[in-house]
């Protein structure tokens, strides 16, 4: 009888009247959800180190283990005024915990684990948030790039669709959450990334991302320079002359080896290959054919020969061979370069450590890295494969490339969050 005192004293707003059973009061109502407050109005939350440790709820604002109430009521601009950044990502973030969601950074798991409504789903989709969740994540995310300022984060090329980005903005920026800002201009128009596992997850878990019928030509003048900006600052930064995607510029001039220092094993296949898809080949190796079936230029034309390329074609695809069976050996017989792996995405680096594995013939559980390898003419399965067949000079390369994965991780934490 006394707890159902409370609790209806606590939802008409008289908590404080309870004195002492006030702090119980305003427990048992974020446990139970059982008040969902009108936008904008204030809302009794005791903080916990559960609920945001010291981040104790202004009046009228929201703190974190209240987003319940919110499923079906939308957020006021002015309840999200003064809160900083790890608070509203919390928040956002709950929205999506409150279905299920599990979280690859660690400490945004963490959180949520630990609160007493939280239920990992394994069978999670973003497509379970209704309209009025997406409008509060939309504001919630608005309200992060407020307090960020012109600084750009992964999520936010859907307020530079009409606006051009600077070189300054992206100061600070991992190589893999560059790339990912670039692709999203893309996929906000629905270009479908299937043939780039990485993104692919990526932007599956964006409860925006609608896969459709994509063209270029969709994109409007502004988001083209934005994608050449970015673009550019990559290579400007990694130091690199050209990047896959990119070959066009190339057909009439011949490429040196200096200009193809910096790129990954990866990309010198995908560029290599791209003179040839550029001329319509189709190809039988599957992950190159579903790479560029997503390219947007890409025509496959019936009647291609090995004619078909120029002799300026054929130059720069010998350089590229040249190169890349350069780099390929070198991981047997010399120490990576610290250069080459300061600003290789976390995925090109994976395929590089394994490629070390896959020379001595190894066999991968994963089964997009042995269709990958399976793929080279080099490539020989060994059953009788030991890591005991790896020489130092490979041990010590991989636990350097492993290093820089591990530092990887740390941008695609902060990409999640």
């Amino acid at each position: 009888m006394r707890a159902r005192f409370i609790r209806a004293v606590c939802l008409a707003g008289l908590g404080a009247a309870l004195g002492a059973a006030a702090s119980g009061c305003r427990t048992d109502a974020l446990r139970n959800q059982a008040a969902v407050p009108r936008a904008g109005a204030a809302v009794p939350v005791a903080a916990s180190a559960r609920d945001g440790g010291a981040l104790a709820a202004e009046k009228g604002k929201l703190a974190p283990g209240m987003m319940a109430g919110y499923a079906s009521q939308a957020i006021a601009p002015g309840q999200l005024e003064g809160l900083d950044l790890k608070t509203l990502q919390i928040l956002r973030n709950e929205i999506f915990a409150r279905h299920g969601r599990r979280f690859t950074t660690a400490w945004v798991q963490e959180h949520f684990r630990k609160q007493p409504w939280y239920r990992a789903d394994p069978q999670y989709q973003s497509s379970v948030l209704n309209e009025t969740e997406r409008a509060n994540v939309d504001l919630i995310r608005a309200a992060e790039k407020k307090v960020r300022g012109v600084k750009i984060a992964a999520g936010d090329m859907k307020y530079y669709q009409d606006q051009e980005i600077q070189e300054a903005w992206l100061e600070g920026l991992s190589e893999r959450e560059l790339q990912i800002i670039r692709a999203e201009i893309e996929a906000l128009r629905g270009r479908d990334f299937s043939s780039e596992p990485w993104l692919w997850e990526h932007f599956q878990n964006r409860y925006w991302y609608r896969p459709a019928e994509y063209s270029r030509s969709m994109l409007n003048a502004t988001e083209r320079k934005n994608i050449e900006i970015i673009t550019g600052y990559e290579k400007k930064r990694r130091g690199v002359a050209i990047l896959p995607g990119e070959a066009d510029r190339w057909q009439a001039k011949r490429l040196s080896e200096a200009d193809l220092r910096g790129l990954s094993l990866h990309e010198l296949r995908l560029l290599r290959n791209e003179f040839y898809a550029r001329r319509g080949r189709t190809f039988l190796t599957a992950w190159l054919q579903s790479y560029f079936d997503a390219q947007p230029w890409y025509r496959a034309k019936s009647g291609f020969r090995d004619t078909s390329v120029t002799a300026t074609d054929k130059a720069n695809i010998e350089t590229i061979v040249a190169y890349e069976g350069k780099l390929h050996d070198s991981l047997g017989t010399q120490a990576v370069s610290p250069s080459l792996l300061a600003d290789m995405g976390q995925e090109d680096a994976r395929r590089l450590r394994n490629e070390i594995y896959a020379r001595h013939g190894k066999r991968f559980q994963d089964r997009r890295l042995q269709a990958y390898f399976q793929s080279f003419d080099w490539y020989r399965p060994n059953p009788g494969y030991r890591d005991t067949l790896l020489t130092p000079i490979e041990r010590q390369n991989i636990a350097k490339i492993l290093a820089h994965e591990k530092e990887a991780q740390v941008y695609v934490d902060r990409v999640e969050a």
